[in-house]
């Protein structure tokens, strides 16, 4: 960008870049910061035009982001902090001296596949920082974010579109099945016969995930023949490998399950479906630069996990 160029920035432009690249979305973004639609579109114009590049291209319902955004993102985050914080009169925040704690409410399976990734970008940039995760149900998940006591929900959690809370995409999950490595049902292979003759197992739990395959096979008439429900992802663990049931479960967990390696993950027989994994806050804390950060790492996190998983498959 040329020097003649910064008399078309202004702060506001900067507030638009920001709120989309955090919430993926023009509309949520608008939402974020007060602008209507004809207004955030004109801005996305000004702001491609200043940068010479688009920024944000839609892909499958997100505005992605140019690598040409994310080298800009620090900067522009920087800038945003010093007008909240500085300018504005708030507290800043400093990572490397803070001791504050941050609540988290996400599943058993992902504080097992995401937490130590996510302790890990927490504590390079603020050592004293504390993590506590939490698993609680969609009411008192509500209320305590309502109230401070939860910094962010990460998952799955569609009753949390509501007023009063921002939500941001990591990356679309899909759903496999496991079963054991010896399960004489699979010798041949899953085909859709098996899948409906074999006998199931089912995690229900907060997170609701579940619904959406319980949704899909119904729509296509499938029946499962379901033995086990239980409440924990965890449990697979020494379940699937001792019986003959199969589980129909997110990619993720069956990939951390599989390294057992008496844990075999098939594709489904029928087409799969896939459902967003969220970050969601409340407005409370939506200026706040402690959360702001927080949610920095989060995102980082879960976008290098998701190419870690492309290019494993």
């Amino acid at each position: 960008m040329d020097l003649k160029d910064l008399k078309d920035l202004d702060f506001k432009l900067l507030a638009v870049f920001d709120a989309v690249f955090e919430t993926q979305s023009v509309t949520l973004a608008g939402k974020q910061i007060g602008l209507s639609q004809p207004a955030m579109s004109y801005s996305l114009t000004r702001l491609r035009a200043v940068f010479g590049d688009p920024l944000f291209i839609r892909v499958d319902n997100a505005m992605q982001p140019t690598p040409r955004a994310v080298a800009l993102m620090p900067s522009v985050r920087r800038i945003m902090q010093v007008l909240q914080g500085e300018l504005l009169g708030g507290q800043g925040f400093d990572p490397s001296t803070s001791v504050r704690r941050f609540e988290l409410c996400m599943s058993d399976i992902g504080e097992l596949y995401f937490l130590p990734g996510l302790a890990r970008g927490v504590w390079e940039q603020g050592p004293g920082c504390t993590l506590r995760t939490r698993s609680l149900p969609i009411d008192e998940l509500i209320k305590a974010m309502e109230e401070g006591g939860v910094d962010l929900a990460v998952g799955y959690y569609p009753d949390l579109h509501k007023a009063g809370f921002y939500q941001q995409l990591l990356f679309e999950s899909v759903f496999v099945c496991i079963a054991s490595s010896n399960n004489r049902h699979l010798r041949k292979g899953l085909s859709l016969q098996v899948y409906q003759s074999a006998p199931h197992v089912v995690v229900a739990y907060e997170g609701r995930s579940q619904e959406i395959i319980d949704h899909h096979l119904r729509q296509m008439k499938i029946e499962r023949r379901v033995m086990l429900t239980v409440p924990h992802f965890l449990s697979l663990a020494e379940i699937v490998p001792q019986t003959e049931v199969v589980a129909t479960v997110p990619r993720e967990v069956a990939q951390q399950l599989a390294k057992s390696g008496t844990i075999r993950i098939h594709e489904l027989p029928v087409a799969a479906p896939t459902f967003p994994l969220m970050q969601f806050w409340h407005k409370r804390s939506h200026a706040d630069p402690a959360s702001q950060w927080l949610r920095s790492i989060v995102r980082a996190e879960f976008q290098h996990g998701a190419a870690a998983r492309r290019t494993s498959r």
